[in-house]
């Protein structure tokens, strides 16, 4: 089925197109998502594997088609590129494309909004001089992708490394006592970056891959079930749950950092350019009693 799916798309495609000057067939960037997804329903015809897929396309360019599931559009900082009608019009109708902007991915791990908590009134800013010689991406704007969730940055052949924690949990636990509560979540952070950093220590089959991964020892600790923390914490409505979010973010965030220096130096590896994530989430945190990611509770 796979083979003459595909023999049908590149007969398609060629007769659409037409030939070009050295006699062969032009494809566009629609040919190329669809024989993506061929090759994805392939690998899970047999119902008991996974397979995620993400396209991206630059605004002006003729794909991915924005209709399609999981495609962005990389999108430039300061332009209004998604006031475009046909992206307007595609997100209203599904969800999709999304929009991902390199210049930030590259720039910035966490961010802090300007004049908000000590950051410049102009600017984005680091929040803690992230991107620096510690850490930070190394490679250029036009070498940074992500995974198909873009939870994560990524370059060309390095892998996902994403564990999750669940701060709300923590704070069930202690009755609502945030002090214990930051102790005991912090005391999670530290296991989740055992465990992710662990996890980069196993070399990989593929050269290319292991390369980067030995490079970048790039992690994810993520946070799930924040708008269950939110408002349980405070509430929503009055910006208490969720100062006390930003406040368990900072000094976890540097917790991570601290636990990921000694850990680098135990280990004789690089620290990892970035530590932290947000997963949209799904199964992990439903099994753990868990709103996903930042995802409000839906209604009965």
């Amino acid at each position: 089925e796979l083979h003459s799916g595909l023999r049908d798309v590149l007969r398609r495609a060629a007769s659409d197109v037409g030939d070009d000057e050295e006699g062969g067939s032009l494809i566009t960037a629609r040919t190329i998502v669809d024989i993506m997804n061929l090759i994805g329903r392939c690998v899970v015809a047999g119902n008991v594997r996974r397979t995620a897929e993400i396209a991206f396309g630059q605004l002006g360019s003729s794909g991915p088609d924005p209709t399609g599931a999981n495609n962005s559009v990389f999108a430039a900082v300061g332009h209004a590129d998604y006031s475009q009608s046909a992206l307007v019009e595609s997100v209203m109708l599904n969800g999709e494309p999304g929009f991902a902007f390199p210049e930030n991915m590259v720039r910035y791990g966490r961010i802090r909004m300007p004049g908000q908590y000590d950051a410049a009134e102009a600017t984005l800013t680091a929040s803690d001089g992230f991107c620096g010689p510690i850490a930070g991406e190394t490679v250029s704007t036009d070498a940074v992708g992500g995974n198909p969730c873009l939870e994560q940055t990524l370059e060309s052949y390095e892998l996902c490394c994403l564990v999750e924690c669940f701060p709300d949990t923590h704070l069930l636990a202690a009755g609502g006592d945030q002090t214990k509560a930051r102790v005991q979540f912090e005391r999670t952070l530290r296991s989740a970056l055992l465990y992710a950093k662990t996890v980069t220590l196993g070399p990989l089959p593929w050269a290319p891959s292991n390369d980067v991964l030995v490079k970048n020892r790039r992690i994810g600790v993520s946070l799930s079930g924040l708008q269950q923390f939110i408002a349980r914490a405070g509430g929503d409505g009055n910006g208490l749950g969720l100062e006390v979010l930003r406040q368990w973010c900072e000094s976890g965030y540097s917790h991570l950092r601290s636990t990921d220096d000694e850990l680098s130096e135990r280990f004789a590896v690089a620290r990892s350019i970035k530590l932290t994530s947000v997963k949209p989430s799904g199964t992990v945190s439903l099994v753990s009693g868990a709103t996903p990611g930042l995802h409000w509770p839906e209604a009965a």
